[in-house]
């Protein structure tokens, strides 16, 4: 597309029941790195991050990860990692390509 920032994208877009009585949607990205996080989690913002492998991932209970959650990493480690072709984060930058503003 011209002059636009093309995004990756998700993994999964779902929309879901949350207990309240209203709907929540999740829009999930998958992200491949060598290094710990560089920033702290936000005010707010969960802190229950944990890496797990393929293997613990089945082995983590229903009450640790909700059904659809532990779906959506399956895909990832089974197709995603597999067939999806990576890309370089610096080619999703908020700034502007050169050619955008020229």
């Amino acid at each position: 597309m011209t002059k636009v920032v093309q995004h990756p994208y998700p993994l999964s877009m779902n929309t879901h029941d949350i207990p309240g009585g209203h709907f929540h949607t999740d829009i999930e990205y998958g992200f491949i790195t060598t290094e710990d996080p560089s920033l702290s989690i936000a005010k707010n913002e969960s802190a229950d991050l944990r890496w797990v492998t393929r293997s613990e991932l089945d082995g983590l209970g229903s009450d640790l990860i909700f059904d659809n959650t532990r779906e959506i990493y399956k895909f990832a480690f089974d197709e995603a990692l597999i067939s999806w072709e990576q890309q370089d984060a610096n080619d999703f930058l908020l700034n502007y390509p050169k050619d955008y503003i020229e």
